[in-house]
């Protein structure tokens, strides 16, 4: 009986483990996408590529190629993929 009580309370703990770690990682994560400066960025192309899905259709997926400037005024574009 008590290695019953004992086994059922260390199965109870793990679930509300990892319940508490993902609600401990989804708080510092927003809490460090805070801290990140927030610039404006233009789109200067749309991308499109095709791509087969099943059943082996040809679909296009479109994709942006975003620049935006830093605080010193200098350049950067990326892809949106």
């Amino acid at each position: 009986m008590k290695k019953t009580i004992i086994i059922f309370i260390l199965v109870s703990l793990i679930p509300m483990g990892i319940t508490g770690g993902g609600l401990y990682w989804v708080v510092n994560k927003n809490a460090r996408l805070e801290k990140y400066k927030h610039t404006k960025g233009i789109i200067i192309k749309l991308n499109e590529d095709k791509v087969f899905d099943y059943p082996y259709q040809k679909r296009n997926l479109y994709h942006p190629t975003i620049r935006y400037f830093d605080d010193n005024g200098e350049s950067y574009t990326f892809n949106l993929i």
